[in-house]
C-alpha cells in the first residue's frame, strides 16, 4: 500500500476528512498535448561534400508534439495557435521551442475539437558557418490537399551560409518530401496545483508529528 494511503488509514477521522477535502477540492492546471505522426516520405535527395552519416530515407517521417494551455475549440477555421512547448523530429534533425528561429502553427478543427486541417512550419538556424546546421519542416493538410517538405543542411568547417545552403564548400544539403497526410492525436494532461499538494502534505505531516510526540510521553 502506498505510504500516503497507509498514513490516511491510521489517521483520525478529522485528519482524513481534511486531507480528502483538500484532495477533492484541489484545482488542476489542464494542459493538452497534440501528437503528430506524418506519413513516410515519398522522395529523398541530397548532395554536396562531407556526406553525413545520417541521411533521410523513405522510411523516415515527421513526428512530434505541440502542447497547449487548453483544448482547441470546436469548428475552428484556420486559427493561429501558440504552443507552450513543441518538439518535432524529421528523421535527421530535431526542432523544438528551445532552438526554433521561425514557427507557424495554423489549425482547423471539427465539431469535436480534433485537428483536421493544418499548416505547420518550424525552422532552426544554428551557426551556419564552420560546422553549424540548418533545418526546416513544413507539413500541411488544407482543403483536401496535403504535403510534407523537410530539409537539412550540415555545414562543414570553412563553409559560408550561402555555401551551406547550396551544399558546397564542405557542406551537405538534403531534403525529403511527399507521402500521404499525417494525423493528430489529442492527450489531456492534468497537473495538480503545487499549493494543494503542499496543504495536504502539511496536514499529514502535522498529524504524524503529533502521533510521535504522544508516543514519547
Amino acid at each position: 500500500m502506498p505510504a500516503l494511503f497507509r498514513l490516511l488509514a491510521s489517521a483520525p477521522v478529522a485528519s482524513m476528512a481534511l486531507a480528502a477535502t483538500l484532495l477533492t477540492a484541489a484545482p488542476a492546471r489542464a494542459s493538452v498535448i497534440y501528437t503528430y505522426t506524418g506519413a513516410a516520405y515519398a522522395f529523398v535527395s541530397g548532395g554536396g561534400q562531407a556526406t553525413p552519416a545520417d541521411l533521410y530515407t523513405i522510411d523516415d517521417r515527421v513526428t512530434g508534439t505541440i502542447e497547449l494551455a487548453a483544448p482547441l475549440a470546436a469548428n475552428l477555421s484556420f486559427q493561429n495557435v501558440t504552443p507552450t512547448a513543441f518538439s518535432f523530429f524529421d528523421g535527421v534533425g530535431s526542432i523544438d521551442d528551445t532552438n526554433a528561429t521561425l514557427t507557424q502553427f495554423v489549425v482547423a478543427t471539427n465539431g469535436d475539437g480534433a485537428i483536421v486541417e493544418w499548416l505547420v512550419t518550424v525552422e532552426a538556424f544554428a551557426a551556419l558557418t564552420d560546422g553549424g546546421t540548418w533545418g526546416k519542416m513544413t507539413f500541411n493538410r488544407t482543403g483536401g490537399l496535403f504535403g510534407t517538405s523537410v530539409s537539412h543542411a550540415q555545414c562543414g568547417v570553412g563553409s559560408s551560409a550561402f555555401g551551406c545552403a547550396l551544399g558546397v564548400a564542405g557542406a551537405y544539403y538534403q531534403e525529403a518530401s511527399g507521402g500521404g497526410p499525417g494525423q493528430w492525436r489529442q492527450e489531456d494532461v492534468a497537473v495538480p496545483e503545487p499549493t494543494s499538494l503542499v496543504l495536504v502534505g502539511a496536514a499529514l505531516a502535522g498529524f504524524t508529528a503529533r502521533r510521535r510526540a504522544s508516543r514519547t510521553r
